[in-house]
C-alpha cells in the first residue's frame, strides 16, 4: 500500500466516523431531553428552564463543531492524499 493509498484510506475512515458520532450524540443527547420534559406534571422553575435551554445550545454547538471536526479531517487526508500522487516518484 502506496503512501498515498493509506492517506485515502484516512480520509474515508474521518468521513465514516461521521455517522458513528451523529448516531451517538442523537440517541443520547435525545434521550436525556425526552427524560426530562417527558413528565407533563413537573413545572421547571425558571432557572432549571434556562439551563435545559443552555444545555441544549450547547448539545447543538458540540455535534456541529464535532462535524466540522470530521470535515476537516476527511479534506485534509485527502488533499494530503492528492498531493503525495503529484509528487513524482523516486
Amino acid at each position: 500500500m502506496s503512501q498515498s493509498d493509506a492517506y485515502h484510506v484516512l480520509a474515508k475512515d474521518a468521513g465514516n466516523r461521521l455517522k458513528s458520532y451523529i448516531l451517538g450524540y442523537a440517541s443520547g443527547a435525545t434521550g436525556v431531553f425526552f427524560l426530562s420534559l417527558a413528565d407533563t406534571s413537573t413545572t421547571f422553575t425558571i432557572w432549571q428552564k434556562t439551563f435545559l435551554i443552555l444545555a441544549l445550545l450547547f448539545f447543538v454547538a458540540t455535534t456541529v463543531i464535532c462535524l466540522y471536526e470530521l470535515h476537516v479531517d476527511a479534506r485534509r487526508f485527502f488533499y494530503v492524499a492528492k498531493q503525495l500522487e503529484l509528487a513524482p516518484e523516486k
